[in-house]
């Protein structure tokens, strides 16, 4: 109604995350077309139900971010938002054993209680596990004696920092996403989502908060083809 009264175009944008009902952009398909579309409302469906696209929890979710734009644009789903953002990646198999321990000891520091850190690993013959929480992940490989396979964790770092001492992160897939949008896509509205600076290690905590985020919007336009 507002859109047809003042051509104020106000749409509502599902965001999937990982431990959530709508985890993927598969999920996030399926859902549209089992409950919303396949009717005669379907253009205003498209129009004012769109998808909020977190970088980091489809990284979180092993999810190539230019597969899931693909699977939008299938469904004729507008991605209305684009949430940048990076999460955390130890890829454990691939390292010595100094380093394995100094990430593990790493690791520890990102535990904290205000936010929930689903955890997804993916093992040598490709499956992924999540757990709801990185505790609950670590508690299981402790009792495996050492951590196997690559761990991302959904803990939101300063997406301008590509490692964090022996821990990596996920912040070449921002760069794959903003390569992997097209103008057709209609997406106007990116926002770089850090709200974990207080939750950071006392190592990573940035002593001027306003440097930090101008640091990460600056990698973003260096990161963005256009």
């Amino acid at each position: 109604r507002i859109d047809l009264d003042t051509g104020r175009h106000i749409h509502i944008d599902l965001e999937p995350e990982p431990g959530c009902i709508l985890e993927t952009s598969e999920g996030v398909v399926q859902f549209f077309e089992q409950y919303l579309l396949g009717g005669p409302d379907d253009v205003s469906v498209l129009a004012y139900l769109r998808v909020c696209h977190d970088v980091c929890h489809a990284a979180v979710m092993f999810e190539d971010q230019a597969e899931a734009l693909d699977h939008y644009r299938g469904a004729g789903i507008k991605v209305g938002k684009a949430q940048l953002s990076s999460a955390i990646r130890v890829p454990f198999d691939t390292m010595d054993h100094d380093t394995r321990q100094e990430a593990w000891r790493q690791l520890q520091g990102f535990r904290e209680d205000r936010y929930l850190h689903q955890t997804s690993i993916r093992t040598d013959d490709g499956r992924v596990h999540t757990y709801l929480d990185l505790p609950q992940a670590m508690a299981e490989a402790t009792q495996a004696e050492r951590p196997h396979g690559e761990w991302r964790v959904h803990f939101h770092v300063p997406i301008h920092l590509a490692t964090l001492g022996a821990i990596g992160t996920t912040r070449g897939e921002i760069e794959q996403y903003l390569r992997a949008v097209q103008p057709g896509d209609e997406t106007h509205h990116f926002e770089v989502e850090t709200y974990a600076w207080d939750v950071l290690p006392d190592e990573l905590k940035s002593d001027n908060l306003a440097a930090g985020i101008a640091d990460e919007l600056v990698s973003v336009m260096v990161s963005s083809p256009s």
